[in-house]
């Protein structure tokens, strides 16, 4: 992982603790091969009696290929709307 990508993350996890909710994103990461990687990303913090935040639970699910869909799918969008116009 990057110095810039653990930065990221980093933030992530503070505002977990911070918020004491669980929280959401979509993160690009390096791989151990050096591949840039679009990540969805679950944090749920974990509360104990003192509503404090004990652990956080993280899971991550790599949408790298939905996102390649989802960028064609646009260009192809706009490409097809200014044809109309």
């Amino acid at each position: 992982m990057i110095e810039e990508d653990a930065h990221e993350l980093s933030k992530s996890i503070k505002g977990v603790f911070e918020e004491k909710r669980q929280v959401h994103t979509e993160m690009f990461l390096y791989n151990s091969l050096g591949e840039k990687k679009l990540l969805y990303i679950l944090q749920t913090p974990r509360i104990d009696e003192n509503s404090n935040v004990k652990h956080i639970v993280c899971a991550a699910v790599d949408i790298t290929e939905r996102g390649k869909f989802e960028d064609e799918l646009f260009k192809t969008t706009i490409i097809k709307t200014s044809d109309a116009i």
